[in-house]
């Protein structure tokens, strides 16, 4: 009779290795944690011990003796179920190892094992700091900007800061806002918030306590704001048109993507915003994936505006190891509402997603270059297919295979072909060069253009379409041109440094005005 095989946790790891790992887990010993798909645990590879996470429990190994995990790091998963099976797929399609895939999805933190850190809460003002022996409501949001101006109390406090901007910004954010937790305090004061917070602890203007990451509160300390302060703005009837269409779209079983075509300044975000306000005030959560980290401030701006009573945050590798990893966690709890971020934030858990917005579809950035090769676009389509929720596409040149699938009707098709308002769309002139004298590549009546507009005290901005002086440096005598000894392949010239460059290899060429062949001093560019 054969022995019985034993148990195992299956474990993936940051290596680049196709396998998985089976390990053993004494329960008696370690029963505080249990083992979970989706959680971390510490485990030894050879000499080391090293972080994996878990993709299989109770699994039949092929090996007769097996290691034992150290110590299982997580509570629950940190990854969930539906996050898992997608990680999976994009394993499998992009070929590259599942333990690579798994911790390219989570915080850089997370990813060496560490727990997740603490959330620090703000209070208010230490009730010693009020003369009366008692503080004042500063934390009462219904204080209006007038009683803020006229509260004696809050002015001697606010006198003791004024040498310190940063700190009286984060001191009168506490005051209206009350208790705000770190997140809040980035996107409201920037990224120097923590060094003014410290100083008004040492000034005991303000107190503060910790909490576990794992906990978030159930709503926004932002959602008793009752109306947006701003007047909405009033949509045009192809804006309105497409909201109603996206809704449409919205509910039909199909829930093919949406690809909305709109001309540059034809109010694309708008209709984000408002074909989004439905599916928030039923408690759903949106993330919206946008190119490139410059575009996510301008983005937060506005849905800030539109949603002041909504948790929004950006995610990006912009952030700091430890804003990212709360971020990351709080949408993971549901305590954040809207994640705004780049390629990268199409793994990140969300416990009630709703909708995936793409801004910008057509954008290369949302290829992954290095390490783990993916197309961000494609991945947050195959999640939202995975979770039948609806996703929308915008953009003002939609890529070739979003048009492509929008002919052959995989796609929802929408346009918005002028602007709101009386915005108009650029003048834009054409200019034949052919019979004109040029001037360093510039005609006259370019010439002439850009001084009158730098008369009238305007700015001017020129576009080379290459790097360098020149791509081409040669003799016209006998026909030598600069080519890389390395490549082969042409070199550019580049006039300030006299040098020649490779812009292949990066091999560098000092020049001289003779050429190398027929020592004539004749060298030109083209």
């Amino acid at each position: 009779m054969q022995d019985k095989q034993p148990t195992a946790i299956r474990v993936a790891i940051q290596r680049p290795i196709y396998k998985l790992l089976d390990y053993t887990y004494d329960s008696t010993t370690q029963a505080d944690k249990q083992p979970q798909p989706g959680c971390r645990v510490r485990v030894h590879l050879g000499n080391y011990e090293i972080t994996g996470i878990i993709v299989a429990v109770d699994v039949k190994s092929d090996f007769d003796q097996l290691k034992p995990i150290l110590e299982v790091l997580d509570d629950t998963p940190l990854i969930d179920s539906d996050l898992l099976k997608l990680l999976h797929w994009a394993s499998r399609y992009y070929f590259y190892p599942l333990g690579e895939v798994l911790f390219h999805a989570i915080p850089n933190n997370l990813r060496k094992g560490k727990k997740p850190p603490q959330l620090r809460l703000w209070a208010t003002i230490p009730p010693e700091q009020s003369k009366k022996g008692h503080p004042p409501t500063f934390c009462d949001n219904s204080l209006s900007d007038n009683d803020l101006g006229i509260h004696a109390e809050l002015q001697e406090f606010l006198a003791l800061l004024k040498r310190s901007p940063k700190q009286s910004q984060l001191f009168e954010f506490l005051i209206k806002n009350g208790e705000s937790d770190a997140i809040q305090l980035h996107d409201a004061c920037g990224d120097n918030w923590r060094t003014a917070l410290n100083q008004l602890i040492k000034k005991d203007l303000i107190q503060s306590r910790e909490i576990d990451a794992d906990y978030f509160p159930e709503k926004s300390n932002n959602r008793n704001i009752k109306e947006n302060t701003k007047t909405a703005l009033t949509l045009t009837e192809e804006q309105q048109h497409c909201v109603d269409e996206i809704h449409k779209h919205f509910i039909d079983e199909t829930l093919k993507p949406i690809l909305l075509h709109g001309i540059t300044g034809s109010g694309k975000t708008e209709v984000y915003l408002r074909a989004i306000e439905e599916l928030l005030a039923n408690d759903k959560q949106i993330l919206v994936l946008v190119p490139e980290i410059g575009l996510t401030p301008q983005l937060l701006r506005r849905f800030k505006q539109h949603f002041p009573q909504y948790s929004i945050v950006s995610l990006h590798s912009g952030l700091s190891d430890g804003d990212r990893t709360r971020a990351w966690l709080g949408a993971r709890s549901g305590a954040i509402q809207i994640v705004i971020g780049t390629r990268s934030a199409v793994f990140t858990p969300m416990q009630n997603i709703g909708a995936i917005i793409i801004d910008e579809e057509h954008d290369a950035s949302f290829k992954q270059q290095e390490g783990f090769l993916y197309q961000g676009r494609d991945m947050a389509i195959k999640r939202a297919h995975d979770a039948k929720i609806p996703v929308l596409l915008g953009s003002a040149t939609p890529s070739l295979e979003s048009f492509h699938n929008a002919e052959q009707q995989r796609y929802h098709y929408l346009r918005l072909d002028s602007r709101p308002g009386t915005s108009k769309p650029p003048q834009m002139v054409l200019q034949d060069i052919r019979t004109l004298p040029l001037e360093a590549g510039i005609s006259n009546l370019m010439l002439t253009e850009i001084r009158q507009h730098l008369q009238q005290n305007n700015q001017v901005m020129l576009f080379l379409n290459r790097r360098g002086f020149s791509p081409i440096l040669m003799c016209p005598d006998c026909g030598w041109h600069a080519t890389c000894n390395n490549c082969d392949m042409g070199m550019t010239y580049h006039a300030a440094a006299g040098k020649v460059i490779c812009h292949h290899c990066s091999l560098e060429t000092q020049i001289t005005s003779t050429c190398p062949d027929c020592h004539r001093n004749r060298l030109t560019t083209l």
